[in-house]
């Protein structure tokens, strides 16, 4: 039986890569020549690839609740909708003011881009977490930052609420 290096699922002896992330395969079992010596062996480091897609996992697990309220507010704010007092309030966390002569750079083309584009990086960003609840190493740090993610931006706003 052989084990990814990265997500740990395991494959049959005649496998060589991994399907899921196509990191090397290593054999399961120890190796039959020399045995095994837990105390002397020094511990390897991950390789750099594998220390990167962590970081982006957690940091992408962090910031991806306050990327989704930016990518629905700015499609509320494109497409012209905002009359509920709860969508105005949530759009006031990033709004940008026009131009100083009142008028603006935006046409209906550029506002239908920008459209595609807010919902292609909802849907990413949704495939991200799950991805990085699926496929981590670490599930459950992943959890607390993607919970941190959440709870973070709600208490900032409920401080200043309270003030």
């Amino acid at each position: 039986m052989k084990k990814c290096t990265y997500c740990g699922q395991e494959y049959p002896d005649d496998a060589t890569v991994c399907a899921i992330d196509q990191q090397p395969l290593v054999s399961d079992a120890p190796s039959q020549v020399e045995p095994q010596k837990e105390s002397a062996a020094p511990k390897i480091k991950p390789p750099l690839m594998v220390r990167l897609r962590e970081w982006h996992l957690y940091l992408g697990c962090i910031f991806a609740p306050m990327l989704l309220l930016f990518a629905l507010t700015g499609i509320w704010q494109t497409i012209g909708i905002g009359g509920a007092r709860w969508m105005q309030a949530l759009s006031s966390i990033h709004t940008s003011h026009g131009l100083k002569n009142g008028g603006g750079l935006s046409t209906p083309l550029l506002r239908g881009f920008i459209l595609v584009m807010a919902i292609a990086f909802i849907i990413t960003i949704i495939l991200g977490i799950i991805m990085a609840l699926n496929q981590g190493r670490n599930r459950r740090k992943a959890c607390y930052c993607l919970a941190f993610g959440i709870i973070f931006p709600l208490l900032a706003i409920l401080i200043r609420l309270s003030r």
